[in-house]
C-alpha cells in the first residue's frame, strides 16, 4: 500500500516521496551499505542521497509487472553502493603497520566481490537478476520464481546455464 503511494508521489514529481522512502525504506538501504563495507556514517548518508538521486532520474524504468518497488529499489541501491565504493575507493585513507594484515584481508574481500558483480552483470537478463536474487540476496529459487512470474524449474535451468557461461567467462580471465 505504501509503495503505491510512493509509486504516485514520484510519477507526479513530488519530491516528498522521497522523504517517504528515507522513512519507510532509510534504514534497509543504511543496513545493506553496511554489509557492502561502507561504515562511516558521513559515507552511508552520501551513498543514500546518491540512491535517493538515482531513484529519482530513473524511476520512469520502473515496471511493477517485473518486481515489486522495494525489490526494485534495494538492487538499485546495491548497484549504487558498488559505484560509490568504487568512486571513493581512489580517496582511502592510509592506515597503520598494524591494520595492515586486516585491511589486506578486506581490500581482498572487496575486489572479489566487484569481480562477482561484474561477471554477474556480464549474464542476459533476467538471468542477471536471477543470480543477483539465488546467491547475492539468497533468496530461494522459489522467492525468485513468483517475483519473476517463471516457473521453479527455469529458474533451475537458468541457474545451471548461468554458472557454466560464468565457468567459461572465469577461466577466459584467467588465461
Amino acid at each position: 500500500m505504501i509503495d503505491n503511494k510512493i509509486c504516485n508521489m514520484l510519477q507526479h514529481k513530488d519530491q516528498n516521496g522521497l522523504s517517504v522512502i528515507i522513512d519507510e525504506y532509510g534504514g534497509l538501504l543504511a543496513y545493506i551499505a553496511k554489509n557492502h563495507g561502507i561504515t562511516d556514517e558521513k559515507d552511508i548518508e552520501e551513498c543514500l542521497s546518491d540512491i535517493l538521486f538515482t531513484i529519482w532520474k530513473r524511476f520512469d524504468k520502473f515496471d511493477c509487472s517485473r518486481s515489486s518497488f522495494k525489490t526494485w529499489i534495494v538492487l538499485l541501491g546495491k548497484g549504487c553502493m558498488v559505484d560509490f565504493i568504487r568512486k571513493n575507493k581512489k580517496h582511502r585513507k592510509l592506515i597503520s603497520i598494524e591494520q595492515v594484515n586486516e585491511a589486506e584481508l578486506k581490500y581482498t574481500i572487496e575486489e572479489d566481490s566487484f569481480k562477482i558483480a561484474d561477471m554477474i552483470d556480464l549474464l542476459p537478463p533476467p538471468d542477471d537478476d536471477i543470480f543477483y536474487r539465488k546467491f547475492i540476496l539468497g533468496e530461494s529459487i522459489k522467492e525468485i520464481a513468483e517475483v519473476l512470474h517463471l516457473t521453479t524449474e527455469n529458474i533451475y535451468k537458468r541457474v545451471a546455464r548461468g554458472k557454466n557461461r560464468l565457468s567459461h567467462l572465469i577461466n577466459k580471465e584467467e588465461v
